[in-house]
């Protein structure tokens, strides 16, 4: 087969994880992303999403043989790195010319490790991807080599080239709107987005208006692709995709994924102007409990903000010292008090466990007792996992908590048991302590009847009844 060099396909591996009604499945903007920045150049873009499309080889290979792509791009975080490779390996037993591209956080953080682990990759992509995919697709279809080739890692004369870094795109409003056109908007239609927020709110889409995170947490790598300086997009550039999707796909909800959305409170509240002025029915978003004010909170109740996610993390002022999160337990307790007295309906808090390899019972205890005082909606605690490129992971091995051998199928951030320990939890107990925080919050006549009084559907109850029997199921696995 010989591959067309002006066509390029864009995969999504399959996440591996069991379909819960908890766990919340966006689609895959930052391909969208990326296929309209090499789609501007000329390029035939297809989007391929095995995290919602079922896989196999002969399905993979029937496309491989009508598209006849130059160049394949596989996006992965850790947990699907494994079925990443697989793909890898398929595409190249059926299409030996076309290129292999890697990206994501993961093979961002381990460039050489993911290149030795999969033979069949070409290349992988380090950081930020618009502008290095379309140079190396640029390069591939006119034939030139891929070294010199800024933000790549890529095999050259029989040994791996690491280029040196890309600089971060500077002005993030010279990216086109994602293609969201590329996407089977039908088939996210039948998954949950975001929690608590049902699909009689009508079509939703995700959003980005910043990147980069200013945080420091031990846990998180996001720094890895997007840094720690914060790049904003216009507030008139935001309002014109939030305009397009209204206009093209008929969207009525918004899920601002922005990881320091709050973090200036004059663009938030341009924002909010705007989305009145758009009449966007309703968004969500997630916030950080120590940039928000009243004023804010009131702002955006006003403009259609219906959830708000905040992440805690713990209730253990020296856990959030050590993990670097650098919010405090009043912090937390202000936040969802102006947030409930402002009138925004859903309130997500978001917790871990063994967000520091120090955390101790203790701990754990006073994080309870933090859950049981801001009463919030939606519970999210999940068993904090050492991904590549975070201080987490580096604590872990120093400390000999981490494995020796890197299975990165156990990554998942709720639905694998864990393959390290922390200084004070075993594996099995890190798993038990989490399931034991989610039942004594979430099975609790108080929180039952809670939820009840605030249903508004009869598919939001459907919701709500399958997301708690799949926590059941989930909490209470092989007991």
């Amino acid at each position: 087969m010989k591959p067309d060099n002006n066509r390029i396909v864009l995969i999504r591996p399959p996440t591996g994880a069991p379909r819960l009604s908890f766990l919340s499945l966006q689609p895959p903007i930052n391909l969208a992303y990326l296929a309209a920045a090499v789609r501007q150049a000329g390029f035939q873009v297809e989007i391929w999403d095995y995290g919602i499309a079922p896989y196999s080889r002969d399905d993979l290979e029937a496309r491989l043989q009508r598209s006849r792509p130059g160049i394949v791009g596989i996006s992965c975080l850790t947990p699907t790195i494994p079925f990443g490779y697989e793909i890898a390996k398929a595409v190249k037993e059926i299409s030996p010319d076309t290129v292999l591209v890697m990206g994501g956080s993961h093979s961002s953080a381990l460039p050489q490790r993911t290149l030795e682990e999969c033979p069949a990759l070409d290349a992988v992509v380090m950081g930020e991807g618009e502008q290095t995919l379309l140079e190396c697709a640029e390069r591939v279809r006119s034939g030139s080599s891929l070294a010199g080739c800024p933000g790549l890692a890529h095999r050259h004369g029989g040994s791996i080239t690491m280029e040196p870094p890309r600089p971060l795109i500077s002005s993030l409003d010279e990216l086109p709107f994602p293609a969201r056109e590329l996407l089977d908007h039908e088939q996210y239609s039948r998954v949950q987005h975001s929690r608590g927020i049902s699909q009689d709110q009508g079509p939703q889409t995700e959003i980005f208006t910043s990147r980069g995170c200013p945080g420091r947490c031990i846990f998180c790598a996001v720094n890895v692709n997007y840094g720690s300086r914060v790049r904003f997009r216009s507030v008139e550039n935001v309002l014109a995709e939030v305009e397009e999707c209204q206009r093209r796909f008929g969207i009525r909800h918004f899920i601002i994924q922005d990881d320091t959305f709050n973090l200036r409170e004059s663009r938030v509240a341009d924002l909010m102007r705007g989305f009145r002025a758009l009449g966007v029915p309703s968004f969500s978003c997630d916030a950080r409990v120590d940039t928000v004010s009243r004023d804010m909170l009131e702002e955006m109740a006003r403009s259609g903000c219906r959830k708000i996610s905040f992440g805690v993390e713990s209730g253990s002022p020296r856990i959030l010292a050590l993990n670097g999160k650098g919010i405090t337990r009043d912090q937390v307790v202000q936040a969802f008090e102006w947030a409930r007295k402002v009138g925004i309906e859903l309130l997500e808090a978001t917790f871990m466990i063994g967000s520091h390899p120090d955390e101790t019972v203790e701990d754990v205890r006073l994080t309870q007792n933090l859950i049981r005082e801001i009463r919030p909606d939606i519970l999210f605690c999940s068993v904090a996992v050492p991904y590549p490129g975070t201080e987490l992971r580096t604590l872990l091995q120093e400390a000999g908590c981490y494995p020796v051998e890197e299975s990165w199928e156990h990554f998942g951030m709720f639905t694998n048991a864990p393959v390290w320990r922390t200084f004070h939890f075993s594996p099995e107990e890190l798993v038990r302590t989490r399931d034991r925080v989610l039942r004594s919050y979430y099975f609790t006549p108080q929180y039952v009847l809670s939820r009840l009084g605030k249903l508004r559907s009869g598919s939001e109850a459907k919701y709500w009844i399958c997301a708690g029997m799949d926590y059941l199921r989930a909490t209470f696995r092989g007991r």
